[in-house]
């Protein structure tokens, strides 16, 4: 009688399977990047690159945003500097006109305070995380901001129209570098954005591809080694059942 040892069927194609899978894995990586497909270590190198560039630029990202959040409240400051300047410049106008009477000159003059005491507030009260965004006297109102115009008041209580439209001026142009300056930043979040969405769709793909690998090369050596002690076993089996086989031939001859 012929004895065969037949190798099992389900865990060859197990193999062959868990062989080809590995294989596709491999061209993924390629794709990521060329020198990990043969390395798995420089996957893993690559993915804590990634990690460590996506962590600096989500901090560049915050101090960015942090920057624009900044600029929004000095141009907000500033936007109410302009209309209150604007509406002290036509009551200097009106009361410079000689055409009302002192009585409405008088009321001119307290609302003309008034609105001096609400630039002065402004200065005062505008800060951004605790620090403030003015720095002021009578003398002079300073946007604490890089590359922004100095806006000069000189001594509120009797200023005149040549005084206003100095401030108004200098209190334009800081408006035109704070828009600038938001324009700029808001280009540069928009940048940084992208380049962390890029650098956290590589990190993935990368440790994924990397994850699979393991688990696959992990599951293929584990069907391997079973394999083998199955093919063991058979083989030992075979052998046994054929040394019976022979024993109760020589019992029966």
């Amino acid at each position: 009688m012929a004895l065969y040892i037949d190798t099992s069927r389900v865990a060859t194609d197990t193999v062959r399977i868990l062989t080809m899978s590995y294989g596709f894995l491999d061209r993924i990586t390629d794709r990521l990047v060329t020198t990990a497909r043969t390395d798995p270590a420089v996957a893993v190198s690559l993915s804590g690159r990634a990690n460590s560039d996506l962590a600096y630029v989500t901090q560049q990202l915050s101090t960015t945003q942090n920057d624009i959040s900044m600029h929004q409240a000095a141009q907000i400051a500033l936007d109410a500097l302009a209309e209150h300047l604007a509406d002290m410049r036509e009551l200097a106008m009106q009361a410079s006109s000689g055409g009302y009477a002192q009585d409405q000159i008088s009321a001119m003059d307290a609302r003309y305070q008034e609105l001096a005491g609400e630039v002065y507030g402004i200065v005062a009260n505008t800060r951004f995380n605790g620090t403030a965004l003015f720095s002021g006297a009578d003398s002079l109102v300073a946007l604490s901001l890089t590359d922004v115009t100095e806006i000069s008041l000189t001594s509120l209580t009797d200023i005149g129209l040549s005084d206003i439209a100095i401030a108004i001026a200098d209190l334009t142009a800081a408006q035109s570098n704070v828009s600038a300056d938001l324009g700029r930043l808001a280009t540069t979040a928009a940048q940084l954005e992208e380049q962390a969405d890029r650098l956290s769709a590589f990190e993935v793909s990368v440790y994924s591809v990397e994850k699979a690998m393991r688990a696959a090369s992990t599951t293929a050596a584990s069907i391997e080694a079973l394999f083998t002690l199955a093919l063991n076993a058979q083989a030992n089996t075979l052998a046994d059942s054929a040394l019976r086989l022979l024993d109760l031939n020589l019992s029966d001859g």
